[in-house]
């Protein structure tokens, strides 16, 4: 849902710790997928995707904790409601670069950078996944994912894959709803 957890990933390594330890790694079997409000339509909830962004590496650390070495990121995506552009994908993106593991090199004091302080922040990189719903971005959203995946390519980003979400509210043929 929109009310992302930040503390998903400690809440299930804590209270099904032998499913997760045994049975089921948490990051490498399966991955959890964070739906974030996006910015520019829910503007009541838009400092959310703030908080849900900076939650990543946090959970990342958990994991990494719980299982030590090897440890793959929890949480490896996340989905972008009402997605209308590319450039709300972009902006998502740039701001998990630039302001989330960015600040990973940010300098506290002349010899002390964030990372040496609090460690370094990881997943380097998340994958973006619109979720289109309405039918006017639906019909484009050809147009809305390759102009994305260009901006990508342009900030030299390589992806294996992209999703495309659709609401299955949206109607695709309105005589047969």
């Amino acid at each position: 849902g929109k009310e992302a957890d930040n503390q998903v990933v400690q809440k299930l390594l804590t209270a099904h710790s032998d499913f997760f330890k045994n049975q089921h790694q948490l990051g490498k079997d399966s991955v959890l997928t964070l739906r974030v409000p996006n910015p520019a339509i829910e503007t009541e909830m838009r400092k959310s995707t703030v908080e849900a962004l900076q939650g990543i590496p946090k959970a990342w650390d958990m994991a990494s904790e719980f299982y030590g070495d090897g440890t793959q990121p929890p949480i490896q995506e996340v989905i972008l409601p009402f997605t209308t552009s590319s450039e709300e994908l972009t902006l998502l993106d740039v701001y998990y670069q630039k302001f989330v593991v960015g600040q990973e090199t940010q300098k506290l004091t002349d010899s002390m950078a964030v990372k040496d302080w609090i460690g370094e922040f990881f997943p380097k990189r998340i994958r973006i996944i619109p979720l289109i719903e309405d039918l006017d971005h639906l019909t484009g959203s050809d147009v809305i994912v390759s102009d994305y995946l260009e901006d990508l390519s342009k900030r030299k980003i390589q992806v294996e894959y992209q999703r495309v979400f659709r609401s299955k509210r949206t109607r695709l043929n309105s005589r047969h709803g």
